[in-house]
């Protein structure tokens, strides 16, 4: 049975599911650093123009009501990790504001107004007084943001912080955990959030549900189809690494007690030119 049979069955039942075998990694490795953000999926809207901030808020309102997976929770129960899918009228996500320019406040949006894209755009740039411009200010407040851990259980796994940075002038700092979200996700949040502030302005409804299954529906099919090939390949290792000694691996500094998670890029110039043996390599 496909996750496609599975969905109607799946909505009349409770709202307590399998979780994935994905969100249980992210989960359990979350556990052994709660205090840092290792999994925060991050994203920065430039918004130009005059901005309704209370169509804002509803629109995101209206944007978690309309997508199970930013209702959902994880929680552990009897050595189980479960997703909890709260109800459209049980959870409510927050838009924070925080005035980077100290100027008047934002006029209504007028229709059509309103623009995103991918990030601040505008030169940083310094105040008379020679601190970093309001720009550069929101970019440091996002990077914070981003840091900030999550509490698994608790949904909305989605934060909203709308940053002013002058006049007619916004920064959207929109924070997803993974579990509930990847990078190909982010349009079609990005989308729907927008889409969903032009129908508040204009006095619309709300978009209906997406049609098909949910991510809950692929959870609850990939539980079924995986559990009993899951089980018998961890009695297969248990067995086949009773008793096995830890490898003492000769590496070129001595390994540290906690993980750093820190990265860096490293360059390698190649020239234009490469022979086909090279190429081969």
């Amino acid at each position: 049975m496909s996750p496609v049979d599975s969905a109607p069955a799946r909505e009349a039942a409770a709202e307590v599911l399998p979780a994935t075998s994905a969100q249980e990694r992210l989960w359990f490795e979350e556990q052994l650093d709660p205090d840092r953000a290792l999994y925060a999926v991050p994203c920065l809207l430039e918004l130009t123009g005059p901005l309704d901030r209370e169509a804002l808020a509803t629109a995101l309102t209206r944007l978690v009501a309309r997508h199970e997976a930013l209702r959902t929770g994880l929680l552990r129960q009897d050595g189980r990790l479960l997703q909890v899918v709260l109800g459209p009228d049980q959870v409510r996500a927050e838009l924070a504001y925080e005035d980077l320019d100290g100027g008047p406040g934002p006029a209504v949006l007028a229709d059509g107004d309103l623009g995103g894209g991918p990030g601040p755009a505008a030169p940083a740039g310094e105040d008379p007084g020679g601190r970093p411009g309001p720009t550069a200010r929101a970019l440091e407040r996002a990077e914070r943001e981003f840091r900030r851990p999550f509490a698994l259980a608790r949904p909305p796994l989605l934060r909203a912080l709308l940053l002013r940075t002058g006049a007619d002038r916004h920064v959207l700092v929109l924070t997803v955990h993974h579990t509930v979200c990847d990078g190909a996700s982010v349009a079609v949040l990005v989308d729907g959030l927008l889409g969903e502030y032009a129908r508040v302005r204009r006095g619309e409804p709300a978009a209906p549900p997406p049609d098909g299954p949910g991510f809950a529906d692929w959870a609850a099919w990939q539980e079924e189809r995986l559990v009993p090939e899951r089980e018998r390949l961890l009695a297969h290792w248990k067995r086949a690494l009773a008793g096995v000694t830890p490898l003492a691996l000769p590496t070129d500094r001595e390994r540290t007690v906690a993980a750093l998670k820190a990265g860096a890029w490293v360059l390698c110039e190649k020239p234009l030119c490469l022979s086909q043996a090279e190429l081969d390599d």
